[in-house]
Formats: structure tokens, sequence, C-alpha cells
């Protein structure tokens, strides 16, 4: 399985919230993920905001 993750801005999170409770989705806990991210030397992926994630 492959995730794409893709960030937008979410300006008005009261509206998301409803829908979700609209849903059924509640929250059942608090998680903390850790992530470890690899590069390449050649490549600065703080200018094109790439990079792989697991």
């Amino acid at each position: 399985m492959i995730e794409v993750e893709r960030k937008r801005e979410l300006p008005d999170p009261s509206t998301l919230r409803l829908r979700l409770a609209e849903i059924g989705y509640h929250e059942a806990r608090h998680l903390t993920e850790v992530d470890t991210y690899f590069s390449r030397p050649d490549v600065d992926y703080l200018k094109t905001v790439e990079c792989l994630r697991i």
C-alpha cells in the first residue's frame, strides 16, 4: 500500500469537525507517530517539498 499525502491549509476547522461528527467520527485516544525521513545528498527537499517517509 502506498500513501500519498498532500497538505492543505484549513482556515476554519470547525466546519470539518462538524462534518466528521455527522458521519460518526469520535476521537478515541491521542496517538503520537514517529516517522523516519530519507533524503538524497543532491536534492534539497525543503526546496522541492518532497520526501520519502517511512
